[in-house]
């Protein structure tokens, strides 16, 4: 029931030629092309880890109900001899998934910096070029220009700064859930964890479109291998 609610986009992205920008590009819109497209990878790839971490959960909570109906039947003598024979690998699998995901997430900090650079970057050429004209006084425009379409470097930076801190809470959960699931003791809290992992509520609709609108604003939402 949970297979429902994950997940987004489907496919891998691929840099090609822009719909804005024509020829090869270079400098910086060729950096925001590039880290675009790794952001959408990154998640892509987070989408996987989270259902086959899903589907170690099942596996775990159908081996914890196994151990809590044999307690039932008994003084609870079976307990470690389930959990050393089952449940242990499985837990262990499921915290390299975590571990996994942590990488991811901190791949998504790492673009959320490239993108802050290319900020300071950008504002930086444009007080050399007014130091150059000789107008102190003047305003930056680059800092008001768009890459593509409509976004400044500030909207690709501060969409990428959302997406990074929402996944890294959504880390801290899954975190948080693979440390408690070997020692849950009731189907209610099976239940919760499963829920908690698969229903993903730091990862809502709204960044969601934030992450579509930054694959159209830099050109890659036409080129989605369907």
């Amino acid at each position: 029931m949970f297979e429902s609610i994950i997940s987004p986009l489907k496919g891998s992205l691929t840099i090609c030629e822009s719909p804005v920008q024509q020829g090869n590009l270079t400098g910086i819109p060729r950096r925001v092309r590039d880290n675009c497209a790794e952001l959408y990878n990154l998640v892509q790839r987070w989408n996987v880890l989270q259902i086959q971490g899903y589907g170690l959960l099942r596996e775990i909570t159908g081996v914890q109900q196994e151990r809590m109906n044999a307690n039932e039947a008994d003084d609870g003598s079976n307990d470690r001899q389930t959990f050393s024979t089952g449940l242990q690998q499985k837990c262990d699998a499921l915290l390299r998934v975590v571990s996994d995901l942590s990488s991811i997430n901190a791949k998504m900090r790492l673009s959320t910096a490239q993108f802050e650079s290319l900020v300071s970057l950008n504002a930086l050429e444009s007080s050399f070029d007014r130091h150059e004209s000789g107008d102190s006084c003047a305003t930056d425009t680059n800092a008001t220009l768009p890459v593509f379409h409509t976004w400044t470097l500030s909207d690709y930076a501060d969409t990428s700064r959302s997406l990074s801190a929402a996944y890294d809470r959504d880390l801290q959960l899954k975190t948080d859930v693979a440390d408690a699931a070997a020692h849950v003791r009731s189907s209610d809290a099976a239940f919760f964890i499963l829920a908690a992992w698969s229903h993903q509520p730091h990862l809502d609709d709204r960044l969601q479109l934030q992450l579509e609108a930054m694959l159209t604003e830099s050109g890659h939402r036409y080129k989605l291998n369907k």
